[in-house]
């Protein structure tokens, strides 16, 4: 993202508009400033960037500034917002759904042939394949251990 932003630019990109605000944490759950402006910055940067910030280093102060100013808070209260936990992985469902993403999910009618067949791919895409390595053909038996094959342990 850059910098450097316009009033203008701001005005465009970093408005909320009405059906945003109404997406913001009520008082029922975590209304508090520092995650309605967090939430509201998350919804914003993903709009322009299609993806979510990962710490507040990403977004310009002028940027939160606009937004807080637009929420009658003080900026320095995004600084408290929490980027781990439930209330962010929340957030950022609320706005996928808004926006009407799904996060990606990798699926296969048989993820550990799968997995195998992902492995074996890059496996021979390495350089030191031409080391000696085996080749696909040269693997016999590929057995892939889940979760479940593993036994259980009891206290």
């Amino acid at each position: 993202m850059k910098r450097q932003w316009s009033p203008e630019e701001l005005i465009k990109h970093f408005s909320l508009l009405p059906q945003e605000q109404t997406l913001l944490p009520s008082a029922i759950a975590n209304a508090v400033p520092h995650n309605q402006l967090g939430f509201a910055v998350l919804l914003k940067f993903f709009q322009l960037e299609a993806r979510f910030l990962q710490h507040t280093g990403e977004i310009p102060k002028s940027v939160v500034a606009f937004i807080a100013q637009q929420l009658q808070f003080e900026a320095d209260v995004f600084f408290d917002y929490k980027w781990q936990g439930r209330t962010i992985k929340k957030h950022k469902d609320q706005i996928r759904e808004y926006l009407g993403f799904r996060p990606k999910v990798l699926r296969a009618s048989n993820p550990p042939q799968a997995i195998a067949q992902s492995f074996l791919n890059n496996f021979c895409n390495m350089p030191s394949h031409k080391a000696g390595w085996p080749i696909p053909d040269q693997i016999i038996n590929l057995q892939i251990v889940t979760i479940d094959d593993l036994p259980k342990f009891t206290e």
